[in-house]
């Protein structure tokens, strides 16, 4: 499986409360990646 996900907003790159909403994981209020696959999530280290 190839993922290619997008990071679609500028900012500070801070990963602050990292959370999966919607498809997309926040790293902070402003920044996320955008359409992650829920089986991408079990490869996460929050």
């Amino acid at each position: 499986m190839i993922l290619c996900l997008q990071y679609p907003i500028n900012g500070n790159n801070v990963v602050d409360k990292p959370h999966y909403e919607a498809g997309n994981v926040w790293i902070n209020n402003t920044q996320y990646f955008a359409d992650v696959p829920l089986v991408a999530l079990g490869f996460l280290h929050w």
